[in-house]
């Protein structure tokens, strides 16, 4: 069991009125088996991306404070030994007003309520920030504090609040989270701090651990935070290669800003979970920059690391809102066909809000107002699995026709987009239908003075009947393969508006088929039960520059708990030929060191796709593979993040 103590400190103050004062103070003290675990978890979890920032100078200042309310007085963790959570806590509501925002304190009595029951860890007993990812990637929400019961109640470590009791509505739905290393050890001071640095200039706060070997250590640090100001520098360098003693113990903060104006007084911002006092308003200290990255100090028979430096990989599930229709948009009343037959009409008296300025660049420019001419199709469950084609047979204007399967929202539901550069006619979009259900079809038109009439083809494809044939010796004349639509170079796959495009594939007559699902903000599969199990999801084609490396990255997540469990599955990159472009397999042999746990994890991959195949791109296929009886064969493998980037690396 993971053990917590508090630390009972008298202080002399050097005053003419000096007297004793008591502070107390808690630190972390987990046991060996404890304490090889936290060090597992961040030596395993993914490393930071190293990300390029314009025009930053090489010294400077910032601070993540701007993006952050907190009162210093409340941030007070007393008798309980959470500061793991608090500093977490800090850095999703830090990434709560970067990314959607919002100014709230989220609450701590939460997890510190709710661990028990969702990750079977026991309060106030000390932490690591794989904890805190655990249970958030589980339950998927953060709690306001202003939430009923959702104030922090045990500074006694006394635990008795009961999760039932802390109100979850309202509260901020997460998408995913993941705790993310930063490189600091063994690579150098100046990369170390370049590092840092680097993620706090992405908008992100830092959950910074460090321990001291032994009591004296940590009297020092108690008597530096409570007697001297948040204008003084802390520097932990003197109890590198020291033993780990009885005394020994180790604390989580959060960092959020730095300045190095001044080389000789260059200093990290950090944020304390133990209140404030009159020299520390802002329970706030300054750790020195220049400080040993690679400290280590004397454990058993080896050495540990005495300091760690992490961050959040996260994003929140916002509901976006439903743009308010105004008058004249053809959303409100499109014109419905059937699934096939030849239409005419003309956009001149169309206007709709959510037009493209330029369709490569969609989905972020739907907003160009235009002249555009909206049709409904209702498929029905009989077609799914059908390639459906839209055609423009003539037209008198440049235009662009576009698929989408949310007509309110038609920047996050693209389904497909045909634009040839001053083409009148021919443009044309295909794609398989995956779902049934109502499809929007845009005729568009880029400005307001560019307008006219057209005709447009629809067409689903039907398995033909039999036909007689005279003789035979006559050969059937092939069904053409609609020409297929490819994804732009770079891409990110949320899965917030089904599949994305993304299609099943299985061989039936050789293995059983996976059962595939479509879940919230997810894609994925499980084998049923069967031993003998393979199939795929498969994305669209993507647009690729020749002799252009790619990074792709990919969160799974497991309904298995146990790694070794997990059945195994592999992310392969190919052209329409069958040509491998790259193949990565994750199983669980062993202790099942790579699987995916149950709030995700993150793989990346980095290829370069060959320049045969350009003429159609190449997909992403992500497959499940359970051949044989040792894993869980029911367990759920869940995709909710895929992101296709361009990478300045050398491939090996």
């Amino acid at each position: 069991m993971r053990r917590i103590i508090s630390v009972v400190l008298f202080i002399m103050f050097m005053t003419p009125f000096a007297g004793w004062a008591v502070e107390e103070y808690t630190i972390m003290r987990p046991d060996h088996e404890t304490l090889m675990k936290w060090v597992e978890y961040y030596e395993n979890a993914p490393r930071t991306p190293y990300v390029s920032h314009a025009n930053i100078p090489p010294r400077g200042s910032k601070s993540l404070l701007s993006h952050w309310f907190y009162i210093p007085s409340e941030r007070d963790q007393g008798a309980c030994g959470n500061c793991w959570a608090w500093a977490g806590t800090g850095c999703m509501e830090v990434a709560l007003n970067v990314q959607e925002g919002v100014s709230d304190r989220l609450s701590v009595q939460y997890i510190n309520s709710c661990e028990y029951e969702v990750i079977r860890k026991i309060c106030c007993s000390g932490g690591w920030l794989e904890d805190l990812t655990e249970f958030y990637g589980i339950v998927k929400k953060a709690v306001p504090l202003s939430n009923a019961n959702a104030y922090y109640q045990d500074k006694d470590a006394s635990c008795d609040t009961p999760c039932n009791t802390i109100s979850t509505n309202p509260h901020y739905p997460i998408k995913y989270i993941q705790a993310m290393t930063i490189p600091t050890q063994g690579v150098g001071k100046e990369a170390a701090i370049a590092n840092i640095k680097n993620v706090l200039n992405q908008d992100k706060a830092i959950w910074f651990a460090f321990y001291l070997p032994t009591s004296e250590d940590w009297n020092a640090f108690f008597t530096f935070w409570s007697s001297q100001t948040e204008a003084d520098l802390w520097n932990h360098d003197f109890v590198c290669d020291k033993t780990w003693s009885a005394g020994a113990g180790g604390h989580a903060v959060l960092c959020v800003g730095y300045n190095d104006d001044d080389p000789e007084n260059s200093y990290w911002i950090l944020v304390n979970s133990w209140g404030s006092s009159t020299g520390r308003p802002n329970g706030i200290f300054r750790v020195d920059m220049n400080m040993n990255y690679d400290c280590s100090f004397k454990y058993g028979t080896g050495t540990l690391p005495a300091f760690y430096w992490q961050t959040l990989d996260m994003a929140f599930n916002m509901a976006t809102p439903t743009p308010t229709p105004v008058p004249g948009n053809t959303c409100l009343n499109p014109i419905v066909v059937s699934d096939s037959g030849i239409f005419s009409n003309s956009t001149k008296i169309f206007q709709n809000i959510y037009n493209p300025s330029y369709a490569a660049s969609w989905p972020y420019s739907w907003g160009m107002p235009g002249q555009d001419c909206v049709f409904k199709i209702d498929v029905s469950e009989s077609l799914v699995g059908q390639p459906l084609s839209v055609k423009i047979l003539s037209s008198n204007f440049d235009n662009a026709v576009y698929a989408v399967w949310d007509c309110g929202d038609p920047g996050n539901a693209l389904i497909a987009v045909g634009d040839d550069y001053a083409d009148n006619t021919g443009e044309e979009i295909s794609w398989t239908i995956q779902n049934p259900g109502e499809v929007y079809v845009m005729v568009d038109s880029y400005h307001n003075a560019v307008s006219g009439d057209f005709e447009i083809e629809f067409n689903v494809a039907s398995t033909p009947e039999p036909t007689p044939t005279a003789t035979s010796t006559s050969t059937p004349t092939p069904t053409p393969t609609p020409t297929p639509f490819i994804m732009p170079e770079e891409y990110v796959y949320n899965f917030d508006q089904n599949s994305e495009g993304w299609h099943t594939t299985s061989s039936p007559e050789v293995f059983d088929a996976p059962s595939f699902f479509e879940a919230a903000n997810s894609i994925g599969f499980s084998a049923s039960g069967s031993d003998n199990c393979f199939g795929s999801w498969e994305s669209p084609c993507h647009a690729f520059t020749a002799g252009q490396k790619y990074r792709a990255r990919f969160r799974v997540w497991t309904s298995q708990p146990t790694p070794s469990l997990v059945p195994a599955f592999r992310i392969r990159i190919a052209d329409k030929q069958s040509q491998s472009i790259f193949s990565l397999m994750i199983n669980s042999l062993g202790e099942g060191e790579n699987s995916p746990t149950v709030s995700g994890k993150i793989y990346e991959v980095l290829y370069q796709p060959p320049a045969t195949a350009l003429s159609e791109g190449y997909f992403i296929s992500v497959e499940l593979i359970n051949i044989g009886s040792s894993d869980d064969a029911n367990a759920q493998i869940g995709i909710d993040l895929v992101e296709i980037k361009k990478a300045n690396v050398t491939i090996p």
